[in-house]
């Protein structure tokens, strides 16, 4: 399957992301970071929400991997 409309790569990267947050959920990653911000520092809780929207990155990243043979130039751009 091609991504047909401009734009649509993205805004399926965008749902894988979302996808990635569902699966902490399911793994209990969530709640071990927001348990771990109850015993920190602001600054240190904001570096531990950065390393999951890192994360659910990375699985979104996994997932357009699988996906490479669709992306097209104007993908990337």
């Amino acid at each position: 399957q091609r991504f047909q409309v401009a734009g649509e790569f993205a805004q399926a990267y965008v749902i894988a992301h979302e996808v990635g947050h569902h699966v902490q959920n399911l793994l209990g990653i969530s709640d071990q970071v927001r348990q771990a911000q109850r015993s920190m520092s602001a600054t240190e809780g904001n570096r531990l929400s950065v390393r999951l929207e890192l994360q659910a990155d990375c699985f979104a990243g996994i997932w357009a991997n699988q996906r490479r043979h669709v992306i097209e130039p104007g993908d990337v751009e």
